[in-house]
């Protein structure tokens, strides 16, 4: 979708939103020393105008106790894609990625990320949100 913006100047930007499967195990992350963990999906893509955009689409918050097993499908993203012009619709070179930060009882923060990524990429063109 291609939308004014009024935070910025009148010329109309990119907005995307995705839906994505999420499964993942956390049990072996929590210990006594570990109080909570953020976590956080991130969609990284370049355009011509910035090498590296990241836009955080998804988060939730697990404590230690709670259910460390995050299994969700088609789930849609809690934050849009809000490119600062047209980098957006055919874009082929978008990434998905899962980070977590450790929320110590004592000592640092810590931040992680999983290993793999999902690439995807957008529609040639743009979609209207009343289709």
């Amino acid at each position: 979708m291609n939308v004014a913006d009024f935070t910025t100047d009148s010329r109309p930007k990119d907005l995307g939103a995705i839906t994505f499967d999420l499964k993942v195990n956390f049990s072996q992350v929590f210990n006594w020393n570990v109080k909570q963990l953020f976590v956080y999906v991130t969609a990284e893509y370049e355009t011509e105008t910035n090498a590296l955009n990241q836009v955080v689409i998804w988060d939730k918050v697990i404590l230690n106790g709670d259910n460390p097993i995050i299994d969700m499908e088609n789930v849609s993203s809690e934050y849009y894609f809000f490119d600062d012009g047209n980098g957006l619709v055919s874009n082929k070179n978008l990434s998905l990625y899962l980070s977590w930060n450790m929320v110590p009882n004592a000592g640092p923060l810590t931040d992680h990320s999983a290993p793999d990524r999902c690439r995807f990429k957008f529609p040639d063109k743009y979609h209207s949100s009343r289709q």
